[in-house]
């Protein structure tokens, strides 16, 4: 659980640095599992459709794996 707990706030910690996690977290670094649940809601496909349609991968973290 501990190493699990750990991995998500490494992922958390990079939202900011692409478009994407900026649309889902904002701009300020999350640091911890409470404040990702107070920062940010549930959301669905739709609220990700827009950019996700483009295919941009500047809008991504990583370039995805091909």
């Amino acid at each position: 659980m501990d190493l699990q707990r750990r991995l998500l706030l490494e992922r958390l910690r990079t939202l900011p640095s692409s478009e994407l996690g900026r649309r889902i977290a904002g701009d300020r670094e999350i640091t911890s599992i409470d404040e990702f649940r107070e920062r940010v809601p549930f959301t669905t496909y739709a609220d990700y459709e827009e950019l996700l349609g483009q295919q941009r991968e500047d809008a991504l973290e990583h370039r995805p794996l091909t």
